[in-house]
């Protein structure tokens, strides 16, 4: 009876951290994705001048920001697997 209660408040604290490195997580994304997509404007709009050149730079922005998103959401579901 006591291993079942240790058991049970152990796994409710690692589903209560991961719940708190959720919402971290979620909302560091969100800041950095917002922040990086003004920066892209401000760049890529703004400073480049030529067409192509803007296409690439927009490009390369997005891979950026899609790339931290997919490590993002990896390292939780790695997480919650533990």
């Amino acid at each position: 009876m006591r291993k079942l209660t240790l058991a049970t408040t152990y796994a409710v604290g690692l589903y209560i951290h991961f719940l708190i490195n959720l919402i971290v997580a979620i909302y560091l994304l969100f800041v950095i994705l917002h922040a990086t997509q003004n920066d892209t404007v401000a760049l890529c709009q703004n400073v480049l001048t030529n067409q192509q050149a803007k296409d690439q730079c927009h490009s390369i922005f997005d891979s950026i920001r899609g790339l931290y998103a997919g490590t993002t959401f990896f390292i939780l579901i790695v997480e919650l697997c533990e």
